[in-house]
């Protein structure tokens, strides 16, 4: 785990690596949050390969975050709205066994410089309300709560997120 960590673009031949990375990190991130039937459902719903490879063919990009060889993490995000200025990170998910370290930080800096390099001023994410973690290293990196939202996403399952935003200089 002292290798050097990169953020590289994924290819549509990288996507069953994300689809393999999931559940081990849901499981970590969700757990105590989400009931495993929940769980379940959501992964299915959102790292299927057939969902993966739509999402890369409509223009969602993927970034793996790498220890060396290995991927240890990824990220994902497309342009959101109408109004071509926001950058939506859509995923941002690392093996806990690499949390704590800055790597989260670090694959932030690179999306918001990516977005404001590419002209966007704002990032956007949304997040589990009861996932606190997460909510503290976004605020660490300089998001603001911005609205509380709660998603039907079918089954009779719900996302309840809180919508943050950054601005980008």
């Amino acid at each position: 785990m002292n290798e050097a960590v990169t953020i590289v673009p994924a290819e549509r031949r990288d996507l069953p690596a994300v689809a393999a990375l999931a559940p081990a990190i849901w499981q970590y991130a969700y757990g105590k949050i989400l009931s495993q039937e929940q769980i379940g459902y959501m992964l299915k719903m959102m790292y299927a390969q057939e969902v993966l490879q739509a999402d890369f063919d409509r223009g969602v990009k993927f970034r793996l975050i790498k220890s060396g060889e290995e991927t240890v993490g990824f990220f994902s995000f497309f342009e959101y709205g109408d109004d071509h200025t926001t950058i939506k990170l859509d995923k941002l998910y690392l093996l806990p066994a690499y949390h704590g370290r800055g790597i989260g930080s670090m694959a932030l800096r690179h999306l918001a410089e990516c977005a404001s390099d590419a002209g966007y001023g704002k990032l956007r994410l949304n997040v589990n309300k009861n996932n606190l973690r997460a909510i503290a290293a976004y605020t660490r990196n300089g998001f603001k709560k911005k609205e509380s939202v709660k998603n039907d996403i079918g089954s009779g399952f719900f996302m309840d997120d809180f919508i943050m935003e950054k601005k980008l200089m």
